[in-house]
């Protein structure tokens, strides 16, 4: 029924031809770079991970310190509040004088 071209052509199945050999030749060469790309961008990746960790780091240590601001903060307007209250109290003193 079918027989093989290369038969035909007095040529042996197993005998590759050189476009063949340049074909398995830039399959093997794209899968090479398409390894290497990803080698290169899991590099990438990872020190990408690295640099996130870092910046999540000085987040915490920011939402820390921002956090120990507002306590301050709040705590000097009571001081604030009852300084006021202790001048409208020593003006309303003198007022009577």
């Amino acid at each position: 029924c079918c027989v093989p071209l290369q038969i035909l052509a007095g040529k042996p199945a197993a005998q590759k031809s050189p476009s063949d050999l340049l074909d398995a030749s830039a399959v093997s060469a794209t899968s090479r770079y398409i390894e290497e790309q990803q080698a290169t961008q899991q590099l990438i990746m990872d020190e990408q991970d690295q640099q996130l960790e870092m910046v999540s780091g000085s987040i915490q240590v920011l939402k820390h310190m921002s956090g120990r601001v507002g306590e301050e903060l709040d705590e000097q307007g009571i001081m604030l509040d009852a300084f006021a209250q202790e001048m409208d109290h020593t003006q309303s003193g003198m007022d009577g004088v």
